[in-house]
């Protein structure tokens, strides 16, 4: 879990949501490249809203034209979302219902200390459990059935949006980031 919550690991799977959810037309790609650069005439930083705050320095902006702009700015909304400061933890956050959380710095900070712990007593309680089974079949057959258990999630993988409670408009960016995530997984 701490491996895909890493900047590069998390770019690839939430960027293409992120730019499928742009749907920005080549009208308007010009149009709002028009528009920054006639922003930057008189500044030198722009910030647009775009339910974050995203800053974009003029000189980034001279180097936009139609074929990268939605590929920029997908990768200024993901990193306003991955780097930013959330004053909740992860239950509150839960609780509130904000995906984005998921998406960010702070979670895989979190993520990253508790998979520490969670593989020091893994390992402690596996080989507790492995010297408590007094025959080699009995331990081979009890060792099988852990990890056929375990793998009942990933077939299960298209059906586990239904677990999360998320709103509706947070339900089709949830479905297309499972599905970028199955596809990496090659064995399902």
């Amino acid at each position: 879990m701490s491996k895909a919550t890493e900047y590069e690991n998390l770019k690839q799977i939430a960027f293409p949501a992120i730019e499928r959810q742009m749907n920005i037309s080549e009208e308007q790609k010009s149009a709002i490249i028009g528009y920054l650069k006639f922003r930057c005439k008189s500044e030198s930083e722009i910030s647009i809203d775009v339910g974050k705050n995203i800053s974009i320095a003029c000189n980034e902006i001279e180097k936009l034209n139609e074929e990268n702009l939605t590929s920029f700015l997908a990768e200024k909304v993901f990193n306003a979302f991955y780097f930013e400061k959330y004053e909740c933890g992860l239950k509150e956050c839960l609780e509130e219902q904000k995906f984005e959380y998921f998406m960010s710095f702070n979670f895989h900070t979190i993520v990253s200390n508790f998979s520490k712990y969670l593989l020091i007593a893994t390992l402690v309680f596996g080989l507790l459990y492995f010297i408590s089974i007094e025959t080699i079949e009995k331990r081979l057959l009890s060792f099988g059935t852990i990890f056929v258990l375990m793998s009942i999630p990933y077939f299960l993988f298209d059906y586990m949006s239904f677990l999360f409670p998320i709103k509706l408009e947070q339900q089709e960016i949830f479905l297309e980031v499972a599905q970028i995530i199955k596809s990496y997984a090659s064995f399902l």
